[in-house]
Formats: C-alpha cells, sequence, structure tokens
C-alpha cells in the first residue's frame, strides 16, 4: 500500500496531456515496474483519497497529489479545501505501508522555504507509526532542481531550492535515519 504524497507534481499536472483523467505523472512508470516485479495485486497498489490518471489503462490512479499545496497544509489540511483532509487522516483512511513525498516546490516559489514542515510530515507519520502499531517506510524526494538559463537572469528560486534540499538532506533526513527512521532519500 504505496502512497504518493504531495503537491502537483505527484498529481501529474506536468504529465503533458491537459485532460486530468490522463495524469500520472512519476506514478505510471513506478506503477509499471512494480506489476513487473510482481508486486501488483489485482491492479491495486497505490493509495489515496484523490485520483487522476483513471482512463490510462492498466493503471491505479490513487494519490495524495494536492495541487499548489505547500507542506503545512498536508500537515493541517488547506484552507477552503476542507473536504479534501490533511495528513492524519488520510494515513488512518488509507493505511499505506510506504509514502513517497514529493513536496516543497510550491513552499519555495512563495517564499517559505522552511524545511522544518518537512520535518512536521515527518513526525505526523511517526504519531500514525506509534498510535496504530504500523510501521511506514518513507521515500523521501528532493524537490526538483530549478534550470538557471545564463541568458535569462535571474535564476528564479534555483539558488533557494538549492538551500532547501541541503536542509531536508542535513537537518532532516541524515539525522532520522540514524535515529533508526524507516526513510530513503531520493535526490
Amino acid at each position: 500500500r504505496i502512497m504518493p504524497l504531495g503537491d502537483s507534481i505527484t498529481l501529474g499536472s506536468s504529465s503533458g496531456v491537459a485532460d486530468r483523467d490522463f495524469w500520472v505523472s512519476y506514478r505510471k512508470a513506478l506503477y509499471d515496474k512494480l506489476k513487473a516485479a510482481g508486486y501488483v495485486v489485482d491492479d491495486e497498489i497505490f493509495v489515496g483519497t484523490l485520483i487522476s490518471g483513471e482512463l490510462v489503462p492498466d493503471f491505479d490512479s490513487d494519490h495524495e497529489g494536492h495541487p499548489g499545496w505547500r507542506a503545512n497544509e498536508i500537515v493541517d489540511g488547506r484552507v477552503g479545501f476542507e473536504a479534501e483532509g490533511k495528513l492524519d487522516e488520510w494515513l488512518l483512511s488509507q493505511e499505506p505501508n510506504i509514502v513517497l513525498l514529493h513536496i516543497g516546490t510550491n513552499d519555495v516559489f512563495n517564499g517559505d522555504e522552511d524545511w522544518n514542515e518537512i520535518e512536521d510530515i515527518l513526525d505526523v507519520i511517526d504519531d500514525y507509526e506509534f498510535t496504530t502499531g504500523k510501521p511506514v517506510w518513507v521515500i523521501l524526494a528532493l524537490i526538483i532542481d530549478r534550470s538557471c538559463d545564463p541568458f535569462m537572469p535571474p535564476c528564479f528560486k534555483s539558488a533557494e531550492t538549492t538551500a532547501f534540499n541541503n536542509n531536508v538532506r542535513d537537518f532532516v533526513f541524515f539525522p532520522r535515519q540514524a535515529g533508526g527512521d524507516k526513510i530513503i532519500l531520493v535526490d
């Protein structure tokens, strides 16, 4: 039971098609690899309260990719979107064994480079594990680097993205891994 968790990148709005029914993001390629390795039974492996990519054949379209959301909104819910819930509710209802976490792009874009909010997400997952007794592996992705075109300065949020990723790696990932958390970092 894998929960893809994050923002529009997880949703798949950048999948190259306009129709949300075909948005798959990285989820389709991962799904195909998992199925080929024998992990998918009855076309179900992803969990989440949202769906996108449901018209893509041979694909599980469940996820928690909330477009435009920042890390603190994943934890607390988003004002005006209360019906979509928040992380502790999603964990209880979906019971993932693995969380694929890719969040922070909107934070940095909006000038909020507080890497501690990633720590807050991991704390909610820890609370879920403690309360339910169910272990959860976290695959923590650094956010996608922003390219810097030397012919079109300034390099919009490139330095901030790098600093955010470095802080997530140094102050979130390494201490948690050293402390025994079930966490893997993906660049």
